[in-house]
């Protein structure tokens, strides 16, 4: 399932600390951890997806293994979750069918441990996705 959503990206951009590297810029860009893919298949604008970055730590530190787990982390620590939480939020939302119900959104919420479930079902909520 794709989110678009460009108040989430909004929050991430303008004035800010990179979360990288921690210095203080008058613009910061939105990183997507799970990146859109070609054709944008796996766009997730959503706050458990992105991190603020300076246009240096996102254009060569990001992108590479250690960069992508480090933005994982930082997600974590912020979500008030482990980086296998984010990764299985990450996952259940791109795997869900864009024409699932409601039902079958709660189902497989259910299936969540406790911190990626609450992380889920915000998310959603957020995306006017599921209430």
């Amino acid at each position: 399932m794709k989110i678009i959503n460009d108040a989430a990206l909004d929050k991430f951009r303008g004035p800010g600390r990179c979360e990288f590297c921690r210095f203080h810029f008058s613009s910061r860009d939105p990183h997507h951890v799970e990146s859109k893919g070609i054709g944008g298949g796996k766009h997730l604008d959503i706050a458990s997806n992105l991190v603020s970055l300076c246009r240096t730590c996102h254009s060569t530190k990001a992108d590479t293994p250690e960069g992508k787990d480090r933005c994982i982390a930082i997600i974590a620590n912020r979500e008030k979750g482990s980086p296998s939480d984010i990764e299985r939020v990450h996952r259940f939302i791109l795997g869900l069918d864009k024409h699932a119900s409601v039902d079958r959104i709660e189902e497989g919420l259910m299936g969540l441990p406790g911190p990626a479930q609450r992380i889920a079902r915000r998310e959603l909520r957020e995306a006017g996705i599921h209430g």
